[in-house]
């Protein structure tokens, strides 16, 4: 009859033995059956790229191959394999998906039998950052002032923020966006803009005067007359600074310095009356 039982073999492995009884004259068959090749150990990831991932091993034998099974789900009952074997113990994996967690286990091979699979390895691809096309801010830019031109203050404000996402540094777009605000009434946030638009290009007087003007429509007349005043050193023949410093002052009573703001305006522009129209206004206020 036939019988099997195993063997412990001198590496720890356990195989199997089958034997055939046979009768006088017959060939007795003893059958030494291949015994699985040990687990790899030692499995580890090098770093990632957006597409591809290196795993290494520790070898655990000569003639031995390895099977790579991976899956984007811990469980390694539903993973696939690579469609060949492994001969060393390093394989660079690629085409894979940016940005994805990826789960490996690494299983021996020979002599047509395979070992269990290794402990998990987690690798996470890395993820790709899309490249803008920074001469797309001056189009998003260019739609936020027609829109602006348009009244569609809302509509003018998600175009100037698309421009400053694809270029950060935009400076006149955060211009732009706070002039948005500025008459939205979003006073606040109009300031936080030309902030950043001087940080930016701190040497930009009309940065300074739109800035004043938020103030002053906010009320704060003290600090609208300091960025008016920084924008007229910046640029001392600003006409439109000096008449809003005017403003600025005859919202605060000081009626004699307006009316000197107001005198420069109209000698640097005597074009524009509303120069001397504010003037008057001054005069009038002073009762002459």
């Amino acid at each position: 009859g036939n019988s099997a039982w195993s063997v412990k073999l001198d590496d720890g492995r356990t195989t199997e033995v089958r034997t055939v009884t046979v009768q006088a004259g017959q060939t007795a068959i003893v059958t030494l059956l291949e015994p699985a090749p040990p687990v790899p150990r030692n499995v580890r990831a090098g770093t990632p790229g957006a597409d591809s991932v290196i795993l290494n091993w520790d070898s655990v034998g000569t003639d031995i191959r390895y099977k790579v099974y991976y899956s984007n789900q811990n469980d390694a009952s539903r993973a696939g394999a690579l469609s060949n074997l492994v001969a060393g113990s390093y394989v660079n994996i690629t085409g894979m998906t940016s940005g994805v967690t990826y789960y490996f286990w690494i299983a021996s091979v020979q002599n047509g039998q395979e070992s269990a699979k290794s402990p998990l390895v987690t690798v996470r691809t890395a993820s790709i950052t899309p490249q803008l096309d920074p001469s797309m801010a001056n189009t998003y830019y260019n739609w936020g002032v027609e829109y602006y031109a348009k009244k569609e203050y809302d509509r003018a404000i998600a175009e100037f923020s698309e421009a400053i996402r694809i270029d950060p540094t935009y400076a006149n777009a955060y211009n732009r966006r706070g002039w948005a605000y500025d008459d939205k009434g979003n006073y606040d946030r109009a300031i936080a803009d030309y902030t950043e638009a001087i940080r930016l290009n701190p040497q930009e007087s009309t940065y300074y005067n739109n800035r004043g003007i938020a103030y002053k429509n906010k009320g704060d007349y003290d600090q609208a007359i300091k960025d008016y005043t920084e924008a007229i050193r910046l640029n001392p023949r600003y006409d439109a600074a000096y008449n809003n410093r005017g403003s600025a002052y005859y919202n605060k009573g000081d009626y004699d310095r307006a009316i000197a703001d107001y005198d420069e305006a109209i000698r640097i522009n005597p074009d524009r009356t509303v120069y001397a129209t504010n003037r008057g206004l001054a005069y009038r206020a002073l009762g002459r």
